[in-house]
């Protein structure tokens, strides 16, 4: 195998990390769901572009951290904007949305496919 294929399926991994810690310290910071759920979206997004094949993964792996950000408030006497640490709706929103921009970003990735590779049948 080449060592560039390599690199290149193993690019995620680290990606997933890169953005899910500030999702899990935003998710911590401040109470509005638009300012969690639209990054990690995007991240999503970005990560099923990248590698689409079984892109629920990077939905799991990246929307993990916030809901292990609402474990930590019991682990780390915490003070946080919202009253309720509500660990079900933090697991249920990070799959939502996660999911949702994993695979906007397969759609994507095929649309792309269907432009770039479409044959010439200019006369």
């Amino acid at each position: 195998m080449d060592r560039h294929a390599l690199w290149l399926r193993l690019l995620p991994y680290p990606l997933t990390v890169l953005f899910g810690i500030p999702l899990g310290y935003v998710n911590l910071h401040t109470d509005d769901t638009q300012f969690v759920a639209l990054p990690l979206l995007a991240a999503c997004c970005l990560l099923g572009f990248l590698r689409p094949r079984h892109a629920w993964r990077w939905a799991l792996l990246t929307g993990a951290w916030v809901p292990l950000s609402q474990l930590w408030l019991w682990v780390a006497p915490m003070r946080v904007p919202y009253s309720d640490n509500n660990i079900s709706g933090a697991i249920i929103g990070a799959l939502l949305f996660g999911l949702a921009g994993a695979y906007l970003g397969v759609l994507g990735r095929w649309l792309v496919r269907q432009i770039t590779e479409a044959p010439d049948t200019g006369r």
